[in-house]
């Protein structure tokens, strides 16, 4: 149902980003968000124009939240080893979740799976600044030498779990969870062991690289 108090355009937008981030732009359709915005119909074209259009407000919106839960938990001054862990530990987090702090990580989600008419531009002007900045922290913590191939798949290998666990929670498994829960049973537990795991490897391939040249 959409929030109380808010004007038709916000109750359309919040909404479509809860409807968006579960079943993706060809999955939710205007009359299924005007209905639980209680809304005409017609509303999304009169305030937004196009679907696409709303689709591109939600995504502005859902990023801008996605910031500021970023910058209240990645800090700048903090070491890369540091930052890694404060990376991982908001990924979970945002997988996680049962409110709204896990909808734009879920709208991604959605999009990377089935690439909505706005895919280029969704990729340009929100995922790509993030992966800079991931491969920025990741080429901090092997150094200069590692090549930048190896630099990447090492990235690669850190996001995986991430995109799995996602995975895990937008679509059903066929089959039932195991007796202690699953990875998602201890979240503290999980963050910690992909941080060792993740950091592990990086050192390694620091220590490779940099030993075979002396």
């Amino acid at each position: 149902m959409g929030k109380t108090g808010c004007s038709t355009p916000e109750r359309i937008l919040h909404a479509a980003y809860e409807l968006f981030a579960a079943r993706g732009f060809d999955g939710a359709t205007t009359q299924e968000i005007c209905s639980l915005a209680q809304a005409n119909i017609a509303a999304v074209n009169y305030h937004y124009g196009s679907k696409e259009n709303l689709y591109r407000a939600v995504w502005e919106h859902g990023a801008a939240l996605a910031q500021e839960r970023w910058e209240e938990h990645l800090r700048p001054d903090a070491s890369p080893e540091e930052r890694l862990r404060q990376f991982i530990e908001l990924r979970v987090s945002a997988v996680l979740s049962e409110d709204e702090h896990s909808w734009f990580a879920r709208l991604i989600h959605r999009e990377m799976a089935h690439p909505s008419p706005l895919a280029e531009e969704l990729h340009e002007r929100f995922l790509h600044p993030r992966r800079r900045w991931f491969q920025n922290l990741v080429r901090e913590l092997v150094g200069e030498k590692v090549p930048e191939r190896e630099m990447k798949l090492a990235g690669f290998c850190i996001h995986s779990p991430l995109i799995h666990l996602n995975e895990m929670r937008t679509r059903p498994h066929p089959h039932p969870l195991p007796p202690d829960g699953g990875p998602m049973a201890d979240p503290t537990a999980l963050v910690e062991t992909m941080y060792t795991f993740a950091l592990g490897g990086l050192r390694e391939l620091r220590r490779r690289h940099e030993g075979a040249e002396q």
